[in-house]
């Protein structure tokens, strides 16, 4: 269903829309106009709940293993990194989430890292973050320690806690632990 549902049910809409308010002025066919006025209202409500509304209906307990984890907000914790003998630095992970999609961007001391794709996954129950995503150093030149990369990251959501391993394209690899602020 994603988002590509969402993009042509708007297009078909405003097609409509565009149509009956002509064939309203032109030919006088009510019922039309009043579709158009119908399918406008149903399109507003279902982007509200795409955006927002998911986060809600989700709390009834009928629904709560229909629709995915709410990841949305703040999230702190540690990094594990393999890197010149490895180590450990604080994290910050910024996750904005709809119905359809995610973004989450990284940030550390010397990083910033902003998703190219995601997924969230259910398996059986168990709900895996699967983002792939493009670091940008903070340096103001090119940081020999610390270049641009791409990496994937593969995390258990778990309550309020995030957990699990990343790889990049400069054949570091590492894990994450953060947790959801309040």
């Amino acid at each position: 269903m994603k988002a590509g549902f969402s993009i042509s049910f708007t297009i078909f809409g405003f097609v409509l829309s565009v149509a009956s308010f002509i064939a309203h002025f032109v030919g006088d066919i009510d019922w039309l106009f009043w579709l158009s006025i119908i399918i406008f209202v149903l399109q507003i409500l279902v982007i509200m709940f795409c955006l927002f509304g998911w986060r809600l209906v989700k709390k009834v307990p009928l629904f709560k293993n229909i629709l995915p984890c709410d990841l949305n907000g703040n999230f702190f914790g540690e990094l594990q990194f393999d890197f010149e003998g490895g180590g450990k630095k604080p994290v910050a992970l910024n996750i904005v989430q709809t119905l359809y999609g995610i973004k989450v961007v990284a940030t550390t001391n010397l990083i910033r890292s902003e998703t190219i794709t995601s997924e969230l996954k259910n398996d059986g129950g168990i709900y895996h973050l699967i983002y792939t995503y493009k670091t940008n150093s903070k340096m103001t030149n090119t940081d020999s320690r610390n270049p641009e990369s791409i990496g994937t990251a593969d995390l258990v959501a778990d309550g309020n806690v995030l957990e699990g391993r990343y790889w990049t394209t400069n054949q570091t690899i590492g894990k994450i632990k953060v947790e959801k602020q309040k």
